[in-house]
């Protein structure tokens, strides 16, 4: 199109959208030469400029400087590409160290920015304003947001003087600082007059695709009745979004800042993308989406030296046949050989909507009072979603967790977004609890959809009419299986999933089993932010200082669990409790304080099928629906939550099998279930371990070749022990007691890892943590088991420098043999010896003066003065008053 052409004021609109991606911008500029390229060759024009064929071109980010070079600069593809090169190598080659104000230079920008509009305008323009006289010109725009009102509503830099709110007249490098301004890149840009000034960054986490507000914008500009016959988008390249899922093994390499903006422009980006494909797909040929698919992932916003590398990549995603032939259409479109446009007007809107008007949404309307969005697993599951692998069958995603982790709030969260940006059609929710509940919920359904002749009781009537209805149905929609817990009680649950790939399920279960059902995300913990950000708003705490430190402490001893955080501030909030006393609250009275709540509470279930009302969950009775769950027959499920209840008497971070077998090879009766021959069966305590993660009771299990590891949450363990009377905790305690024994007394410290001796050690304080609470060893003095046990535990102790541990062993190890055989019994004997020698070798030679000359005193009388034992006790004794400096009394000895 030559640019005398821009008189025909009516003529279809042309429109360019530039996503924001660092240095990947150049993957931008070569699709776009590409573009120039085949209409100057079959438009016969010599350096066709963009500016000349597109009517509005925009742009956030590194997409917001090409928007500026090609819009308001009127720069080629070829002179912005030389441009965008030197500039990349000025901003990026020289970091000044991280900090708050950006690892980069911001005026080595804005000396780039300067010299190139000072190269096109002539010299002394460097300052020159944004908004133009033209009225011809293409209209250009750039995105950022105030940094103090970060939200996705962007604000708009133009190069004309809109009708309303024009915004800033600002010079060109203003602009072009504050939509590149990126958070942990660049200081913000300030823009304004003095005293007035407002603070910007970059656009990037909220609309770093701009494509839904260049619309918006030209409609705003054009009006409702001009017509619009191509909108390109050009991307820079689809990052590698699966590794934001996983913060924990980015945030080794990556500041944690950055990792959020990372991974919100990469989300936002595809999420906009696709919504748009969606939204334009009955306007044929309107749409063009182009970015490069693979080859650009593991390239920073910032390798400048990489230029060639992106360039390479889009070189090859160009050779692509269909890509190509998309490009031809775009070419035809901006040469005017084209006829078919649509209005503004009808773009306003979901397009895609508009051959099926009748839409449902049945799913619950409630949301939690305090809800605090989880913005990653929500993220995920669209992720899944929006681009189905499979287009002739369902597309499955199932929310996996432990009871009360939230993840049907998660599942209600998604509806809603989805329904509000008309990304689904319709959207359905059953209750797939037990097939009586999700016949129930086939049949209100039914009942919605108006079926003829409908009768409450024909369930499966009901359940196939929905069926045959949605399997009709050419559109996106979703389908949800909320509390599929239990999928024992289903014989085949895919005989509920509609025909056709036009719909998407989504499951919430705390069964592993879900995970062959197609994509699984496990809904864990809550991120710190999240569950501060809850507890506050439920305990209606100020953002103080001490009430975020205090906030932080309770959150973390509470595992980040989503309902235990609700519960705790509804506790605080009843009793008007400051945050600084819940941890006192919690460790006096943790069953009540975990098992209280609110007359009004959001959480409810029914327990059983054939409950009429609803039951107020707690993380207690969340639990306790997953122990019911466990199979076998009354001996199997009694074993199998001995394993579980024992485990919870260790250190929950991280247990071992191997520590119940040596135990269980001394006890044939057992665990009866995990013994094979007299011997502990590790493939059955597999089994069991297994069965407990697939019902989320364990949080992690790692079959290894020798051992299979696993872990509880801090919550469960809390449970799990409190759901036993006082007398059985007592029982387990002293269990744990023998199992660690009967473990340490098999193994050499010499041959023991370091990493296995760590674990023991933090095994062995829990122990002594539920000793202290129960007094087992103080009530079983006479027990010899136990009096080895505390025996291999002061070895242990000494052998590790813990002196003070080791001592307190031997102290009552020496107490419990005096009682049960006596002073002059050669054990005491031993025992009293051993606690000597600690006492000395820890500087107290006061105490273990006394106790060498009594036990010598001892050993004379009962073994007799040629004893080896009693020679043992006159060299100790004589080694210690050698080291106290009295050498004589260590003679006469």
């Amino acid at each position: 199109m030559a640019p005398a052409m821009r008189e025909l004021s009516n003529h279809p609109l042309r429109l360019l959208s530039l996503d924001g991606g660092g240095i990947r911008g150049i993957s931008e500029l070569v699709i776009l030469e590409e573009i120039m390229h085949r209409v100057g060759r079959l438009g016969n024009v010599s350096k066709p400029l963009p500016a000349d064929y597109f009517d509005m071109i925009c742009g956030t980010s590194t997409g917001g400087l090409i928007a500026l070079l090609l819009g308001r600069l009127r720069l080629s593809v070829p002179e912005a590409i030389d441009k965008y090169r030197l500039l990349a190598k000025q901003v990026f080659s020289e970091k000044k160290g991280q900090g708050k104000d950006g690892i980069f230079k911001a005026s080595n920008l804005e000396g780039a920015i300067k010299e190139t509009v000072e190269w096109k305008l002539g010299k002394g323009y460097a300052d020159e304003k944004m908004f133009e006289n033209d009225a011809l010109a293409c209209k250009t725009f750039v995105c950022a947001v105030p940094a103090k009102h970060i939200n996705k509503q962007p604000r708009l830099f133009r190069t004309w003087s809109a009708d309303k709110s024009p915004g800033y007249n600002c010079n060109i490098w203003e602009a072009a600082r504050a939509t590149s301004a990126a958070p942990r890149f660049f200081k913000r840009m300030l823009i304004g007059d003095p005293g007035l000034q407002e603070e910007f960054i970059d656009a990037g986490m909220g609309c770093n695709n701009p494509t839904r507000y260049l619309v918006e914008e030209a409609q705003k500009e054009f009006g409702a009745e001009r017509t619009v016959s191509c909108i390109v988008s050009i991307g820079t390249g689809k990052p590698k979004v699966t590794g934001f899922k996983v913060p924990s093994l980015f945030q080794r390499v990556l500041p944690l800042e950055l990792i959020k903006v990372l991974a919100d422009m990469a989300t936002d980006t595809e999420i906009e993308a696709s919504t748009m494909k969606d939204r334009f797909k009955n306007c044929s040929d309107l749409y063009h989406r182009l970015n490069v698919e693979r080859g650009l992932e593991e390239i920073s916003l910032e390798e400048w030296d990489k230029l060639g590398d992106v360039k390479q990549h889009t070189m090859a995603y160009l050779s692509n046949e269909a890509i190509s032939q998309g490009i031809d259409l775009i070419v035809n479109t901006l040469l005017g050989k084209t006829s078919q446009a649509f209005p503004l007007g009808q773009l306003d809107g979901a397009v895609a909507a508009l051959n099926h008007p009748r839409h449902h949404f049945i799913y619950p309307s409630y949301q939690v009072l305090h809800y605090v969005t989880r913005k990653d697993p929500l993220i995920a599951i669209h992720q899944c979603l929006q681009d189905p692998p499979d287009k002739t069958a369902p597309t499955v995603v199932s929310l996996l967790g432990m009871g009360g982790c939230g993840k049907s709030q998660l599942a209600l969260e998604y509806c809603r977004q989805r329904q509000n940006d008309k990304w689904f059609s319709a959207i359905l929710w059953l209750d797939a609890s037990s097939p009586t509940s999700i016949a129930q919920s086939f049949t209100d359904i039914a009942y919605k959809f108006s079926k003829p002749n409908f009768e409450t009781a024909d369930n499966q009537g009901n359940t196939r009419f929905v069926l045959d209805k949605t399997g009709a149905w050419k559109f996106r929609w979703l389908l949800v299986f909320d509390n599929f817990d239990n999928p024992s009680l289903f014989d085949n649950i895919k005989e509920y999933f509609p025909r056709g790939g036009y719909s998407c399920i989504l499951f919430t279960s705390r069964h592993a089993t879900v995970r062959s059902l197609g994509f699984h995300i496990e809904v864990t913990n809550m991120s710190d932010e999240e569950a501060l950000q809850l507890l506050l708003k439920r305990s209606e705490a100020s953002r103080t200082d001490i009430n975020l430190q205090e906030g932080a402490n309770i959150v973390k001893r509470l595992g980040y669990h989503a309902l235990a955080i609700d519960q705790a501030g509804a506790y605080i909030l009843a009793r008007d409790l400051s945050l600084d006393l819940y941890m006192t609250h919690f460790l006096d009275r943790k069953e009540k304080v975990l098992n209280e709540v609110p007359e009004l509470w959001d959480y409810r279930r029914r327990l059983k099928t054939d409950a009429e009302v609803e039951t107020k969950l707690t993380v207690f009775t969340t639990w306790e629906l997953s122990l019911d769950l466990i199979s076998g027959d009354p001996t199997t499920r009694k074993d199998k939550i001995h394993v579980l209840t024992l485990a919870a008497f260790l250190d929950s971070k991280e247990v071992s099998d191997d520590l119940f077998g040596y135990y269980g090879s001394e006890n044939s009766d057992w665990l009866t279930s995990c013994m094979k021959d007299g011997t502990w069966d590790m493939y059955a305590a597999q089994d069991i371990l297994k069965e407990l993660r697939n019902l989320s009771l364990l949080q992690n299990v790692h079959i290894g070749r020798n051992k299979t590891i696993f872990s509880l949450h801090p919550l469960i363990q809390d449970w799990v022990e409190m759901r036993i009377t006082i007398d059985n905790r007592q029982t387990y305690g002293l269990e744990a007691i023998l199992l660690l024994s009967a473990f340490i007394d098999a193994h050499s410290m010499d041959d023991m890892s370091f990493d296995r001796k760590q674990v023991l050690l933090a095994h062995l304080e829990a122990v002594l943590q539920n000793e202290s609470k129960y007094r087992i060893l103080n009530g079983s003095l006479e027990n010899a088991r136990l009096l080895q046990a505390a025996s291999s535990f002061g070895d242990f102790f000494k052998s590790h420098g813990r002196y003070g541990a080791s001592e307190e062993m031997w102290e009552r190890v020496l107490k419990g043999r005096t009682k049960m055989l006596g002073l002059e019994h050669p054990y005491t004997l031993s025992s009293m010896n051993n606690l000597a020698l600690l006492l000395q070798n820890r500087g107290k030679y006061d105490e273990a003066e006394p106790m060498y000359r009594q036990t010598l005193q001892l050993c004379e009388q009962v073994l007799g003065l040629e004893h080896p034992n009693t020679l043992s006790s006159i060299n100790n004794l004589a080694a210690l008053l050698e080291n106290r400096g009295k050498s004589d009394k260590a003679e006469l000895i």
